[in-house]
């Protein structure tokens, strides 16, 4: 948090939270982008204060708030979101008129901490509620999160069969994708198991690659983790 803040911090207060009217395109995505890391993993307090503010606008009225700024004031209300922010944005979900919106906010109920909240969103994954074709992706995004990687993978191998019911099938390779987060040697002889007896049937290459990428992901983390643990807390320091 403290590295992200040192390198993201200058850079944000200069774009500010307002478009200019010179912004070019990437500018606009560039603030987007600065103003997510810092008020997630950066977890910058003035960042995420001015963030819920803007959630409670965007809550009640989208139109008053740059439109760029949507995802990533959903994202830190979401990651640093309680109970009562997930309901908020789980009746704005509902009511989205927009399909962008919609799917906008769908997806950032996989972005809470909390574990009891993670569950409710895999809950959901399975409701007619959810479109078929978006749940995969919401499974997908709550496994890609360090937080709910593990609650979400649990919960796919539990659910796998009534997921092969549900879901269609040429996105299930999208659904194993989310296991990318895995870093360690028992994560890639869980998933690799788990595959040989669950064979993806429209996916084959792309479940070998990611388990070929959990592998690498593991050893790099034997072999670095220890000097960049050191080497962060000594920076923070």
């Amino acid at each position: 948090a403290a590295f992200v803040r040192d390198r993201l911090s200058a850079t944000a207060e200069k774009l500010g939270w307002d478009a200019g009217e010179k912004d070019s395109d990437l500018t606009q995505i560039l603030r987007s982008r600065l103003l997510a890391a810092l008020g997630t993993i950066g977890q910058d307090k003035t960042v995420i204060e001015e963030a819920r503010k803007r959630f409670s606008v965007y809550l009640s009225d989208p139109a008053q708030l740059n439109p760029n700024l949507y995802g990533a004031i959903v994202g830190i209300a979401a990651y640093n979101g309680d109970a009562r922010d997930y309901e908020a944005l789980l009746e704005c979900w509902r009511s989205s008129q927009s399909a962008e919106a919609k799917v906008r906010n769908l997806m950032a109920l996989a972005d809470f901490r909390n574990p009891s909240l993670q569950g409710r969103t895999l809950k959901l994954s399975l409701t007619d509620e959810v479109k078929s074709q978006d749940a995969p992706h919401l499974v997908t995004h709550l496994i890609s999160t360090t937080a709910g990687r593990y609650r979400g993978w649990d919960f796919v191998k539990a659910n796998w069969k009534t997921m092969e019911e549900r879901f269609p099938v040429h996105l299930f390779p999208r659904v194993i994708k989310g296991t990318t987060s895995f870093v360690t040697g028992r994560d890639a002889e869980d998933l690799a198991s788990f595959l040989d007896e669950h064979p993806i049937r429209s996916g084959k290459r792309v479940a070998a690659k990611v388990l070929e990428r959990v592998k690498l992901n593991a050893r790099v983390n034997q072999r670095s983790s220890k000097e960049l643990i050191a080497w962060l807390k000594a920076f923070s320091g």
